[in-house]
């Protein structure tokens, strides 16, 4: 009887806990950028950081691809086979990760583009702008991000539900309502930033 008991309670354990040899990868991938202008990147759940390097005609993704849990009994997702959606159309690269029951933590290193876009369902981005004209849409969420006041030209951050705030200049304009905040600046350059974040 004892015997049976700890033989059971070993199965419920691997059960609840599944096989983790494919529950997290990490990933790697060298993106040539020859006649891109645009990066869009359309994101479900998981962190984003953009880093900058100059005088290359390539990005580079790393980061961690995670399975996270389908349910009571049931282990973390296989994501052994799962990886991001590059491609290219045009002057645009496009990076895609939507993926049940996953989420993906990643930095991608680029150049100085014309244009960077994000689309992220939940999780939070750190980005360093530069001189790119960028939208980031944030679901659920927060957004860190840094730029040169000599490149910006527009600044816009909205908040259904939390605070917006740009340090750096004094021209600016700040409104909040109960749960809402919004900013708006204005730098010395010419490029736009509009940032829109759900909670």
């Amino acid at each position: 009887m004892k015997s049976t008991l700890i033989a059971l309670t070993a199965v419920i354990l691997f059960l609840l806990n599944g096989p983790a040899f494919g529950a997290s990868k990490s990933v790697q991938h060298d993106i040539e950028l020859n006649g891109i202008r645009h990066i869009d990147i359309s994101h479900s759940v998981g962190n984003i950081r953009i880093a900058r390097t100059s005088g290359s005609e390539a990005a580079e993704l790393t980061g961690v691809i995670k399975g996270r849990s389908k349910g009571w009994f049931r282990g973390a997702k296989d994501v052994t086979n799962i990886d991001f959606d590059i491609s290219k159309q045009g002057d645009t690269l496009y990076i895609v990760f939507d993926q049940k029951n996953t989420e993906a933590n990643f930095t991608l290193t680029i150049p100085i583009l014309e244009q960077l876009t994000i689309n992220l369902g939940v999780g939070n981005v750190s980005a360093v702008i530069s001189d790119s004209e960028s939208e980031i849409n944030i679901g659920v969420g927060n957004a860190a991000l840094t730029a040169s006041l000599h490149a910006m030209g527009s600044i816009a951050m909205d908040t259904g539900v939390g605070n917006t705030h740009i340090s750096g200049t004094n021209n600016q304009n700040t409104t909040r309502a109960i749960v809402t905040s919004s900013v708006h600046g204005k730098g010395e350059g010419n490029n736009s930033l509009g940032v829109n974040i759900g909670v």
